[in-house]
């Protein structure tokens, strides 16, 4: 029987097969495909959920400051792994920070409307998983 997932480790001079870098590039395109996918085209930020089939009419109305910070580390992530240009991830990364609500540390902001530019108000309570 096999370790359970993510307990298995590989020592340094084993590195990853060709076979085991295809499974983990194609894993990190489907990922990205999907956080695209979420992102709202003219605000740049994320939506908080979408449908299976990424058809953008299924994307939420919402998103969270998790949500964001999960979309610029991925925008990293991405440009990283050649899934887009270095100027793309610039692009995609100053659309994300210049529509995203400011935190004041006191309150976390209710990010509204992923197709809107502006919050809608502000909660009193602040979670790190941002709902």
């Amino acid at each position: 029987m096999s370790a359970p997932l993510g307990t298995q480790r590989r020592p340094p001079d084993h590195p990853l097969t060709s076979d085991e870098i295809a499974v983990v590039r194609s894993w990190a395109a489907a990922t990205w495909g999907s956080m695209e996918a979420m992102t709202h085209p003219t605000t740049g930020l994320p939506a908080d959920h979408i449908r299976a089939d990424l058809d953008p009419a299924g994307r939420s109305g919402y998103t969270s400051p998790t949500n964001i910070g999960g979309l610029l580390w991925s925008t990293v992530v991405a440009r990283d792994g050649g899934l887009i240009s270095p100027a793309e991830c610039r692009e995609r990364l100053r659309a994300t920070l210049a529509r995203s609500p400011a935190w004041t540390g006191t309150q976390r902001p209710a990010c509204g409307g992923t197709g809107t530019t502006s919050p809608t108000g502000a909660s009193s309570a602040f979670s790190t998983v941002g709902h």
